[in-house]
């Protein structure tokens, strides 16, 4: 991460280079892909044109007004970038009193359009994309005046508000940039230890410390846990109170009957179940990969094998009961918005958690015939979920996905690979079989909305093929042929990629251009010819929430 700037007096001729070159440029591939390597972007493979800015004064208030409620019901209350009733401020001021709003004001409602337009794929991803692309220019164009970011905090919330739209379109937005950004400026500032009295702050300002940090650190845990890259405090260092919103009275809209345009707040039971998600994820990560790096003062030691056992238990214990929790949050949502529109998110996130507890690490490098069953088992219900999304047109957050089944598809190569000789005595090897030959398939799809992630798909299909020789011949056969070294050391390689970095094994092709990158013909978007008085803002019954986790 590069260090902060300062923006104070900065004139527009400083700011376009800047957040042009870090924050608005493309996301990285997972490793061992190399991070300077330029693909095409979304809009590049789709017509080659930037999209176009949509005029917020061009949006029928009505659809301005239901996508607004989605971003804050559902959205906001996950990632509380800004706070409610500023966005709702500036909000009247974009629709209401256009002559009144700034170029903040323009920003943040942009962003959040863009944010909630991403996710109604569902009911027309062509307009839907589309939308959301022509939000986030007409957002881009804001970071030309510095007035958009002319204080620290706002500095914090306008690289928040990035991250948050660089999980939907990791083609436009660098998200380990923009994590990295808000992050130090976080550090900076101290939002990371507790004000004191001799700060003299209100609850208000207190609040929007607590918000900004542990927004700031959730967001910059989940991307860590996602790269396997260690975090940049250390829980000891952290004094901040949770982030709780206090009652507060509401300016907002209000619908016919009365009630605010805003649904659960920050601290409701879907906040809560997604944060308790947050703390069990990053735990693990933290005891199978940080806490085994090279010691650091205040870091806490390193656990020996009886001490990790005992947590592995625990741990197992709490994250069932993490599932039971989540279980009874989504038959609520069930009985309220339809089974349709809710998700068994509980089951994905159940086997996202046991894949990175039983993965090979640095902690457990050669893990137990148990914990490779379970491995397997749990990367083919990850499968099943993800093809049900993409069924449904439920992608909305290709960067997570990407970045998962890459993983995932590594770990469950290595593992049928070094498993084959008796996987069969507990398991249907065809099945294992199927979830492999879908990883490029799904690996794919993602690729419609980021294109680089082609590149992940190729890759996989081709180390793919000596692992289902292998399994094939088992099948017909009974006795599986000898391993050849090449392939197990490529596929080590792969599992801990800053080794497989280090001896320059990048791909199993010997240069990324002989990948068909651009042979994607089969794209479904063409986004920036679109005119806005052709767009179909009556996508649907946006009134329907979407309920889900960020990582899919």
């Amino acid at each position: 991460m590069t260090s902060v700037m300062d923006f104070q007096g900065s004139d527009s001729s400083n700011m376009i280079p800047y957040y042009g070159a870090f924050h608005l440029q493309q996301s990285s591939l997972p490793l061992p892909f190399p991070p300077q390597t330029r693909y095409p972007s979304r809009d590049e493979v789709a017509g080659g044109t930037s999209p176009k800015a949509i005029n917020l004064a061009d949006i029928p208030r009505t659809a301005a007004d239901l996508m607004l409620k989605t971003y804050i019901g559902t959205l906001l209350v996950r990632h509380p970038c800004v706070e409610e009733q500023e966005l709702l401020d500036s909000y009247a001021n974009c629709f209401d009193s256009p002559q009144r709003a700034s170029c903040y004001d323009i920003f943040i409602v942009c962003m959040a359009l863009a944010i909630s337009a991403a996710t109604l794929t569902w009911r027309n991803e062509y307009h839907a994309l589309s939308a959301s692309a022509g939000f986030f220019a007409k957002a881009k164009e804001m970071l030309s005046h510095p007035a958009t970011f002319d204080s620290e905090i706002r500095q914090i919330q306008v690289a928040l508000l990035l991250t948050h739209y660089s999980f939907m379109n990791p083609t436009a937005v660098d998200v380990w940039y923009c994590i990295g950004d808000a992050s130090r400026r976080c550090i900076s500032l101290g939002l990371h230890k507790e004000a004191g009295p001799e700060m003299g702050l209100d609850e208000r300002e207190l609040n929007t410390r607590r918000r900004l940090f542990w927004t700031t650190c959730g967001l910059e845990r989940t991307v860590c846990s996602q790269l396997r890259l260690p975090f940049v405090l250390d829980e000891s260092d952290i004094t901040t109170q949770m982030y709780h919103p206090h009652p507060q009275p509401r300016r907002g809209d209000r619908d016919d009957s009365g009630h605010r345009m805003s649904g659960k707040g920050p601290d409701g039971p879907e906040s809560n179940h997604l944060w308790a998600f947050r703390l069990l994820e990053t735990e693990v990560f933290s005891m199978t990969w940080v806490h085994t790096r090279q010691p650091q003062p205040h870091r806490k030691p390193t656990p020996n094998s009886t001490q990790f056992e005992e947590w592995e238990h625990s741990f197992q214990a709490r994250m069932e009961e993490w599932c039971s929790y989540a279980r009874r949050i989504e038959q609520q949502q069930k009985a309220s918005f339809g089974s349709e529109n809710v998700f068994d998110l509980s089951n994905l996130g159940r086997n996202l958690l046991q894949g990175r507890l039983h993965r090979p690490s640095p902690r457990v490098k050669y893990p137990s015939q148990e914990s490779r069953l379970k491995y397997i088992k749990a990367a083919i219900g990850i499968v099943d979920h993800y093809t049900r999304y993409r069924s449904q047109q439920r992608f909305i957050y290709p960067w997570f996905a990407a970045h998962t089944l890459f993983e995932i598809a590594i770990v469950t190569l290595d593992t049928a690979w070094l498993g084959s000789d008796w996987l069969s005595q507990y398991m249907d090897l065809q099945q294992i079989i199927d979830c492999i030959n879908d990883f490029p398939r799904l690996l794919r799809q993602v690729a419609l909305l980021w294109p680089a992630v082609r590149v992940c798909a190729d890759t996989v299909a081709i180390l793919a093929e000596p692992v289902l020789r292998r399994l094939h011949a088992i099948c017909r056969y009974g006795e599986p042929p000898p391993r050849d070294d090449v392939t197990s050391n490529i596929l080590a390689g792969y599992l801990f990629p800053d080794s497989a970095l280090a001896a320059e094994q990048r791909t199993v092709g010997p240069d990324f251009d002989h990948i068909d990158v651009l042979g994607m013909g089969d794209l479904p978007l063409n986004m920036p010819g679109m005119d806005m008085e052709d767009f179909d803002w009556a996508m649907g019954p946006l009134n329907q929430p979407f309920f889900s986790l960020d990582f899919i």
